[in-house]
């Protein structure tokens, strides 16, 4: 489930830089040296140190506001056209960078890129407390010192200094809290054998055992479960499927505010193109609660977890309610008396005005869609499965219609995408078909029940682990040999 009303697709990851460019040049009045507090400076900016010149001085002070200190006059520090152009977009920038970019922690120097000459200078800055990296330029007026210009660019997160899956494994163990991350090559199991089934070869785990809240990543056995209805001929894609209002559920997705009769193939579509929780309530209903529970447990070593298998508007009802006596009793119930409570829970209102203030991780250790990275990647080797039958084009359809984010369309032709979340839930699931042809499922997933969980952090990993697929059983080509070395003082 996207617990987000307002949100139209789940995950477009593109996190805000709170950052200004800024490239000012102008003649500015002597200024005195600003190196008399840089070991204070050095403490809060460093290691490495930054270097005694006049564009490395005011980098040190400008590190010294963004970490707390006040700004004082701009006219101290800045060029009289820089302030008048930039002034006060520099003074916000400055003063909530830390806060906007990396979440209040300390920043400091990773590295000075370029700090050779006395009037600009290149760094690198980042947090201990982040995964975040900044690109700084600064100028400074060669006659008095002033900085003329400022500028703050991305430089990627953590992920960007993953080269293999050790480096990636030690990035992920950097999460806090729980996260479970299982990287898959699917293989035949006999390989001598056409048409064998596949298996997945590990690759890279990290927790992938570990069973956490996956939010609407869950679908995937809805979808595979009215797919094997199909598949089975008990069903067919143009079956119609009248839409009932006490299955209607909350944002995303444009079903709830449709009526009449519509095609399965379109519930199964809606849900696998903007995580339509309508769409997906809908068609657990129609395809059969005890259908969707049956076909979760051939591939799903803790069944239970998901019985009964919640409808979205059945976990909005519990966790944007004000019934907490009912939420916690669920929490704790077993599988029989949930069942019994069902009745209960589709009585609960439900507004959007409540999941609006749903903010704060509400009992998602025990209330949701539950499942490990394996599992989610044996669903999704399930539903590749399912596709090479006869007549699943629809199925092909509705999931290759969502990518998940911006991937190469030449290094992957064919990519499927689940996400789910809520508040201290995030999961985030693939199929990938490379341009050479191998197969591969990968899966990561995060849950904190103290706090939110950063979606730009692991969509960091997510696109480092997808680079890595990228590479995987490459022939790299072999550098070329040295060139032997020539004595020019040797005789001929």
């Amino acid at each position: 489930m996207d617990a987000r009303p307002n949100r139209a697709y789940p995950h477009k990851w593109m996190y805000r830089l709170a950052v200004a460019a800024v490239a000012v040049f102008l003649i500015l009045t002597p200024k005195t040296s600003l190196g008399q507090d840089r070991e204070d400076v050095e403490r809060e900016a460093g290691p490495p140190t930054l270097p005694a010149t006049a564009a490395g001085n005011q980098l040190m002070w400008v590190l010294k506001v963004v970490n707390g200190q006040e700004i004082g006059d701009l006219k101290d520090h800045f060029s009289d056209r820089f302030i008048q152009t930039r002034g006060d977009d520099t003074k916000v920038l400055l003063e909530g960078l830390r806060q906007e970019v990396f979440e209040g922690g300390k920043v400091i120097v990773n590295k000075v890129l370029d700090g050779e000459r006395e009037n600009d200078i290149s760094a690198e800055v980042t947090s201990k407390e982040s995964w975040r990296y900044l690109h700084v330029f600064l100028m400074v007026d060669e006659k008095d010192g002033k900085i003329r210009g400022l500028r703050f660019a991305p430089a990627g997160g953590v992920g960007r200094n993953v080269g293999n899956w050790k480096q990636f494994d030690n990035a992920m163990n950097r999460v806090p809290e729980g996260v479970s991350f299982g990287a898959y090559e699917l293989v035949p199991v006999n390989p001598n054998v056409e048409g064998s089934p596949l298996t997945m070869r590990v690759l890279a785990e990290n927790g992938a055992d570990r069973r956490l809240n996956v939010g609407a990543t869950g679908y995937l056995y809805v979808v595979g479960a009215a797919a094997e209805e199909v598949a089975g001929k008990r069903m067919g894609w143009d079956d119609k499927v009248a839409l009932k209002p006490e299955w209607n559920s909350l944002p995303p997705g444009e079903m709830r505010a449709m009526e009449g009769e519509h095609a399965l193939r379109e519930f199964v579509l809606r849900v696998m193109d903007d995580s339509d929780n309508t769409a997906a309530d809908h068609l657990l209903h129609h395809v059969g609660r005890d259908k969707v529970e049956a076909y979760l447990a051939k591939m799903h070593l803790a069944a239970e977890r998901n019985q009964p298998f919640l409808s979205s508007r059945e976990v909005f009802a519990l966790k944007t309610g004000k019934d907490k006596e009912m939420l916690a009793k669920f929490g704790v119930a077993g599988v029989e008396e949930r069942r019994g409570m069902l009745a209960k829970v589709a009585a609960l209102p439900l507004t959007e005005d409540a999941a609006e203030e749903w903010t704060d991780p509400t009992e998602i250790e025990r209330v949701g869609w539950f499942a490990s990275a394996t599992e989610c990647c044996r669903v999704m080797m399930d539903l590749h499965r399912l596709t090479q039958k006869e007549g699943m084009e629809p199925l092909s359809e509705a999931l290759e219609s969502n990518r998940g984010v911006k991937l190469s369309q030449e290094l992957w032709p064919r990519a499927w995408y689940k996400g789910g979340d809520e508040p201290g839930v995030l999961n985030m699931t693939w199929l990938l078909e490379r341009d050479d042809g191998r197969l591969f499922v990968m899966s990561i997933g995060w849950n904190n029940p103290k706090g939110e969980v950063k979606e730009a952090r692991l969509l960091d990993l997510a696109l480092a682990a997808i680079r890595l697929l990228g590479e995987e059983g490459r022939k790299r080509e072999p550098a070329p040999a040295p060139r032997p070395k020539v004595d020019p003082n040797a005789a001929n």
